[in-house]
C-alpha cells in the first residue's frame, strides 16, 4: 500500500528538504524557459519539457525519500511519457478549445501534440536528476561510514 507521511519515522526533514529545494529551483527554471524567448530552440521548447519530469522526480522524492532512486527515476519518466501518449488522444486539445478556463489551463500544463523529441527530452530530464541524486546518495553514505568528502 502505497502512504504518504510527512512526519513518519523513516522521513526526516533531511531527507526531504533539499530535494524540496531543488524542486522549487527546478519550477522557477521551468516557468522561465515557458515565459522568456530567447529564440533558442533547446531553450525555448525542450528545457522547459525536461524540467517537467525533474519536478516530477523531485516532487517524488520529497513525498517519498526512502524510495530507491532507480524506482523514482523510472516511475517520473513513466508519468511523463504517459501524459505524452494521452496528448495522442486529443482530449488535451479539445479541452483547450473548451470555455472552461480550468480545462484550457489543464491542457497546457498536459500539452496538446505529441512529440518524439518531447520524450527524449524527458529522458534527459530524469536522467539528469537521477545523475544528481545519485552523487548526493554517494556523498552522504560516504559521510556515514566516516570518510571525508574533500
Amino acid at each position: 500500500m502505497l502512504t504518504f507521511d510527512l512526519v513518519g519515522r523513516n522521513s526526516t526533514v533531511k531527507n526531504r528538504k533539499q530535494p524540496l529545494v531543488v524542486l522549487l529551483i527546478t519550477l522557477v527554471v521551468g516557468v522561465l524557459s515557458r515565459t522568456v524567448v530567447t529564440g533558442f530552440g533547446l531553450f525555448d521548447k525542450y528545457l522547459g519539457d525536461a524540467l517537467y519530469t525533474a519536478a516530477i522526480f523531485w516532487l517524488l522524492r520529497v513525498m517519498w525519500p526512502t524510495w530507491a532512486i532507480k524506482r523514482v527515476m523510472w516511475l517520473s519518466f513513466g508519468l511523463s511519457l504517459a501524459v505524452e501518449l494521452f496528448q495522442i488522444t486529443g482530449i488535451p486539445l479539445a479541452m483547450r478549445d473548451s470555455g472552461s478556463m480550468f480545462l484550457r489551463v489543464l491542457s497546457i500544463a498536459l500539452g496538446t501534440e505529441f512529440s518524439l523529441w518531447d520524450v527524449l527530452a524527458y529522458g534527459v530530464g530524469v536522467l539528469g536528476c537521477t545523475l544528481i541524486a545519485n552523487i548526493k546518495s554517494d556523498s552522504a553514505s560516504m559521510n556515514e561510514v566516516g570518510e571525508s568528502n574533500i
